[in-house]
């Protein structure tokens, strides 16, 4: 049993030197919701000090509302806004040594992926363009990850260590009562039974069947630095191997 952990960092919080000593994967904010050059190329820097593999963590251009509040793009000027923003970030990790290994996209533009095509598409085609080897972590068993693997994408199903899912298998609207868990004991269970059995309790009960490739920590929820120590050492403790999905065989392979 493998998984890889990853972290949404570079978004200018005080967590990201903590949890990349627990990671395996690091998407860095491209700075249209968070970050900027400086703490792009500063992020990648410790990432790769830490032996962590970097990733591009793209969004809407909405640093006001930090990327969560989803509105009408274009298929064409969400393409030029992902191609701006990936390139950016490759480009600092090419000058530090290193290369980009997967593309996440971040809030709202990971949900509407899931039931706009035509966002679904420009992801896609960003991905294409950022090199045949690059990784596209999507909502396991979503709509993204389905249009990805029909065009011959390699995909990272995620799951969340700290968000509650929906019947459906989307994430629980933030708002909502129970949505972000922070408990590392009902986590750390919920993770060792998903990647073991492949089945995780929704809000309501109802058990989903889940691809489990990858788990995400968020590097802005305070603490998550020592969340992410704990539900490490729970699941090196349970037989599961931590590495990263680069090299990793992944169901779309």
């Amino acid at each position: 049993m493998k998984i890889d952990l990853n972290a949404d960092i570079g978004e200018g919080f005080s967590e990201d030197d903590d949890i990349l000593d627990s990671v395996t994967s690091a998407s860095v904010s491209c700075g249209y919701h968070a970050g900027d050059a400086p703490l792009i190329y500063r992020t990648i820097r410790l990432a790769v000090e830490k032996g962590v593999s970097i990733g591009a963590h793209p969004s809407l251009r909405d640093r006001e509302n930090f990327g969560r509040v989803a509105f009408d793009v274009t298929q064409e000027d969400l393409l030029a806004d992902l191609l701006y923003q990936i390139g950016a970030v490759q480009s600092i990790a090419s000058y530090l040594g290193c290369g980009i290994g997967h593309i996440k996209p971040h809030g709202a533009l990971y949900h509407m992926a899931e039931h706009d095509p035509k966002v679904a598409e420009a992801i896609c085609d960003s991905v294409i363009h950022s090199g045949a080897d690059v990784t596209l972590y999507a909502l396991s068993m979503g709509n993204l990850a389905a249009v990805a693997e029909q065009r011959g994408i390699r995909v990272a199903h995620e799951v969340f260590a700290d968000r509650m899912m929906e019947r459906d298998g989307s994430l629980t609207p933030r708002g909502e009562l129970g949505a972000v868990l922070d408990d590392p004991h009902i986590v750390i269970s919920r993770m060792v039974r998903l990647i073991k059995e492949g089945t995780l309790s929704a809000r309501d009960g109802t058990e989903l069947r889940l691809k489990a490739d990858t788990v995400c920590f968020h590097g802005d929820t305070p603490g998550s630095g020592d969340f992410a120590r704990q539900v490490k050492a729970s699941l090196l403790a349970a037989g599961i191997q931590i590495i990263p999905c680069s090299i990793q065989s992944l169901h779309s392979r």
